[in-house]
């Protein structure tokens, strides 16, 4: 069995707002609390390429394990996310992580905290449908 394009499509709306809003306060060193901000490149340069292959990335492991409980392609999700973040973290630096509230290794956390809960809403919702009927 392999998701629909139905579920997909929905799906796909509701993580780009997720993203988005996600992008206009907690990456945005004039909202009043953030965690991170670009500083090299403007956020999109970054921020769009890396969301439309992660959730491409989501889909793909949702369908792969379709007959797995749905924690299993929340890892697998995850992982495609931390390891974006570690990417930029150590070698391509494309924004910073905030000093503010605690530290930047406490933004770096919390940005993958944030994805973990993302990647988890949405493969619940590829898997369940947004009223939890598979």
């Amino acid at each position: 069995m392999i998701i629909g394009s139905g579920r997909i499509i929905f799906t796909g709306l509701l993580f780009g707002i997720m993203v988005f809003m996600g992008e206009i306060t907690l990456g945005n060193p004039g909202f009043p609390i953030y965690i991170y901000y670009f500083d090299k490149i403007p956020a999109w340069m970054w921020s769009v390429p890396v969301h439309v292959l992660g959730f491409v990335w989501i889909v793909f492991w949702n369908n792969r394990f379709i007959k797995k409980p749905v924690f299993v392609p929340v890892v697998f999700s995850i992982t495609f996310f931390t390891a974006c973040e570690i990417l930029n973290l150590s070698v391509l630096k494309l924004f910073k992580y905030s000093d503010y509230p605690l530290g930047p290794m406490f933004s770096f956390f919390m940005v993958i905290f944030l994805y973990v809960i993302l990647c988890t809403i949405n493969s619940i919702i590829l898997r369940f449908g947004y009223k939890g009927k598979a």
